[in-house]
């Protein structure tokens, strides 16, 4: 990664991930103008961002007319895991990057915001982009609709919410609510009291849709603590499987008994103890390597690399420490496969086996 970090009013994820005054290949832009970065391999998961806030309620355009990116791949190999985005809230809008050849092209995402603010930028996640130029953002307002039209949609969206019967049931009675009072409104002239009610009823609307997206993400971490339950028996495994049927989880899940709160403190609950429970079996001799993000090395996503400068702009930095964390209980052996120095990861990759279990 090349020198010039300090990039004012952006934040960078690492904090030199990008650099100011880069050159391009095609001679396109104004240096001063310009971020780029040039990695050994794949970017991990990299981004470059900026908080605005003041914004008026409504639809905007955030745009880059000079993007450059290449991969790591081979020749005709498609891009992957690269975005330009907009983040409200919780919420996610995000295009991909275009494939640009040696040429420079447009990237381009169009978001919604109710909060007065937003978070824009360009990311990486699980990228094969080792190369990029960024250049020229343009941010864009492009209006708002009329308030009947948006608690028409709005109306819409919750019913097909209600319909499925998929949420917390205090959800569903709060969202019958706001769409009543909201047909109510439609008949009448009051676009002050519309665009109160407005305001309201898609808090509720994103609160429901917390839920169901809750209660997704619960059933799948339900349903791989019931299989650590049969791995063997511990102390931990009678903890797991305490927690589970003493709450009755699996019949509270399945008729939506949980709110937005419950869930979370579930969620955060379970993890840690199913944690503890597969860690409580493993045995010496066991392949564990699937605790490690990336153990093959599909890019450098899940690692923290530690980099020594590389000299002057354009040239390579050289890799001095690469790591993540693991949660374990016991004592590992973590080898790559093969001795000596020049070593490709991403053709050996890394292995863990259990040495010694700890109880």
């Amino acid at each position: 990664v090349n020198d010039g970090h300090d990039v004012p009013g952006w934040t960078m994820i690492p904090a030199s991930f990008c650099g100011m005054g880069e050159s391009d290949p095609q001679g396109f832009y104004d240096d001063n103008k310009t971020l780029g970065s040039w990695a050994g391999g794949a970017f991990g998961d990299n981004k470059i961002y900026q908080q605005i806030s003041n914004l008026p309620e409504g639809k905007y355009k955030f745009s880059n007319y000079g993007i450059w990116i290449r991969h790591t791949g081979e020749e005709g190999d498609p891009i992957k895991g690269a975005y330009i985005y907009a983040k409200v809230g919780d919420k996610l809008f995000r295009e991909p990057l275009p494939d640009t050849g040696w040429w420079r092209g447009l990237a381009e995402v169009t978001f919604e915001s109710r909060i007065g603010e937003a978070e824009v930028g360009i990311m990486f996640e699980g990228t094969n982009v080792g190369q990029c130029v960024i250049y020229d953002f343009k941010l864009e307002y492009l209006g708002d609709k009329p308030i009947d039209e948006r608690l028409g949609t709005l109306i819409a969206n919750s019913q097909s919410i209600i319909d499925e019967n998929a949420i917390f049931s205090g959800y569903i009675e709060q969202l019958t609510a706001d769409i009543n009072k909201a047909n109510e409104l439609l008949t009448g002239s009051d676009k002050e009291a519309k665009e109160a009610l407005f305001t309201t009823f898609l808090a509720d609307y994103e609160t429901a849709i917390k839920n169901k997206e809750g209660y997704v993400e619960l059933a799948s971490m339900l349903k791989e603590a019931l299989k650590t339950l049969a791995k063997g028996e511990s102390e931990a495994i009678d903890a797991l499987a305490d927690y589970i049927y003493e709450n009755d989880m699996e019949d509270k899940v399945e008729n939506h008994a949980y709110d937005n709160a419950q869930i979370e403190e579930i969620l955060t609950t379970l993890a840690e103890l199913n944690e503890k429970a597969k860690n409580s079996v493993i045995e010496a001799g066991t392949d564990v390597t699937d605790l490690l993000v990336n153990g093959h090395f599909d890019g450098v996503g899940g690692w923290t690399a530690t980099l020594n400068a590389g000299g002057a702009t354009g040239r390579r930095s050289k890799l001095s420490r690469m790591c993540q964390t693991v949660p374990i209980v016991s004592k590992y052996r973590v080898s790559n496969g093969a001795r000596g120095t020049g070593l490709n990861p991403r053709t050996i990759g890394m292995k863990v086996m259990a040495v010694q279990a700890i109880r």
